[in-house]
């Protein structure tokens, strides 16, 4: 028993003995394989960093495995605005602020800023009237526009009529029938019609036996027509019999028209509305044409409807008013009006309108007569100067043709002898036979294009000739990108 003891003891000695032998030929070998340089592979990173916090990385030597751990540092907050948002009526409001907009975090907070309060107004009520309706009082925000209390509309009202009385017919004046109008608006709710005025009965003593007047104690001027003729008392001429010659005007009873001319010494004249019963509805050709004394003013009856050509050429008229009723004027009937300085159209007309003293045709868009003091409208309402619109009148200096206006028609400016200066458009593309002849003191023309352009405008036949030709012979074409001189004869 005791022998195996021993022997078990032995044993464990000598395994003991080996083992620390072991390790002391270990520790001897790793001292000898120990790096004077280490050789390190890439970092390995074992962390990221982030805004806050530093991340870690290391790496290894090959030859001996040893480690070294680093520190990566912190990258810190990349800062964002955050802009201020102002209230409105409807939304709250923001102060200015920031974040991070990597990670997120808030830097500085934004506050919140009340929405703000309505800044109502009063949109006050409009009463209802015969022809529009009204509207009851609201209200609205004037900041956000927001209507808070929504005006109601109030039916229009019902006219209130009146009766205009019917006027009886005399022998010189016209009757009216019974009609209706509106004493609120104004509106005719049934036209007047005119009666024709009944004309005198006269008996062989001259005496009317409807109206008791007597032709006794008329008085008719003695006018010396340019055609020649004489009027004596029985209002007929001495010379060649022509009847129906009254107050110097002289009618044409086939066609209910007076015509021809007015001779008289009238200042302001309103047209004859009847004759012998019948109306008058034309001015007859050349009516007033080459009348000496000044006419300052013509007011034309309702029954008027037609002007006839040159029915004012060459006259001294300075002021005429178009009715309702007109709806044909004749060619070139102001013609050389050359004191003219007065172009009026009653509103609402079918087809004529006035502006800046030119009588335009409304639906063409043409520009039928100017005076002295006429200014082109610039509103697209005239694309064409008619034929002989301003001819022969030489009270006019200077004119502006403005854009839009394409046409100049034959002879519109035709012996203007004082016009010195003329602007066109770039939007013309031609200019008519005698267009500006004989404007002999003419001697700027400012084209609003270039010199190319101003050569592609169609031009008729001698439409510059004798331009500026008492200014020195010639005239200047002022353009865009340089002047043209021009030689006339």
């Amino acid at each position: 028993m005791k022998n195996k003891r021993r022997k078990y003891l032995l044993l464990l000695g000598i395994v003991s003995i080996m083992l620390i032998l072991s390790v002391f030929l270990l520790v001897s070998c790793n001292k000898q394989k120990k790096c004077t340089t280490h050789k390190y592979g890439d970092w390995i990173v074992d962390s990221q960093p982030t805004c806050t916090t530093d991340g870690i990385k290391h790496r290894i030597c090959s030859e001996c495995g040893y480690k070294v751990d680093a520190t990566i540092e912190k990258t810190g907050h990349t800062v964002i605005v955050d802009v201020a948002v102002e209230p409105t009526c409807a939304h709250i409001g923001l102060t200015s602020g920031s974040h991070c907009e990597t990670c997120g975090a808030v830097i500085s907070a934004q506050e919140v800023l009340p929405a703000l309060e309505h800044n109502e107004v009063v949109d006050l009520a409009v009463a209802p009237t015969c022809t529009e309706n009204g509207l009851t009082e609201g209200t609205h925000c004037d900041r956000c526009g927001e209507v808070l209390i929504a005006q109601q509309d109030i039916e229009m009202l019902d006219h209130t009529i009146v009766k205009d009385n019917a006027v009886e017919p005399t022998c010189t004046h016209a009757g009216l029938t019974e009609g209706y109008h509106c004493s609120v608006c104004g509106r005719i709710i049934v036209h007047q019609q005119i009666i024709n005025a009944l004309g005198h009965t006269f008996d062989e003593n001259c005496h009317c036996s409807i109206c008791d007047e007597t032709i006794d104690g008329f008085t008719f001027d003695l006018v010396i027509y340019a055609d020649g003729h004489f009027v004596n008392e029985e209002n007929s001429c001495v010379y060649c019999g022509a009847t129906n010659v009254i107050d110097n005007f002289v009618f044409d009873e086939e066609n209910a028209t007076y015509a021809f001319r007015y001779s008289g010494t009238k200042t302001a004249l309103t047209s004859p509305a009847t004759y012998k019963g019948i109306a008058v509805t034309s001015i007859g050709q050349a009516a007033f044409s080459d009348m000496p004394n000044p006419l300052l003013e013509l007011d034309l009856v309702d029954s008027i409807t037609t002007i006839g050509k040159l029915a004012f050429s060459r006259s001294n008229l300075r002021a005429v008013t178009i009715g309702h009723n007109v709806v044909k004027i004749g060619e070139m009937a102001f013609y050389g009006c050359n004191v003219l300085e007065t172009i009026v159209v009653v509103d609402e007309h079918s087809k004529y309108h006035s502006f800046g003293n030119c009588l335009i045709e409304t639906e063409t868009k043409t520009l039928i007569a100017g005076c002295k003091s006429s200014i082109i409208p610039v509103d697209g309402s005239v694309t064409k100067i008619g034929e002989s619109a301003f001819a022969y009148i030489s009270s006019l200096t200077s004119i502006s043709i403005p854009e839009g206006v394409t046409e100049i028609d034959d002879a519109v400016f035709d012996h203007c002898s004082r016009l010195t200066s003329v602007v066109l458009p770039n939007s013309l593309t031609k200019i008519g036979t005698h267009g500006f002849f004989c404007c002999s003191a003419l001697t700027d023309i400012y084209y609003n294009g270039t010199q190319e352009e101003w050569a592609n405008v169609e031009k008729g036949p001698v439409w510059d000739m004798l331009v500026g030709y008492s200014a020195g012979g010639g005239y200047t074409v002022h353009c865009l990108d340089g002047s043209i001189h021009v030689k006339t004869n």
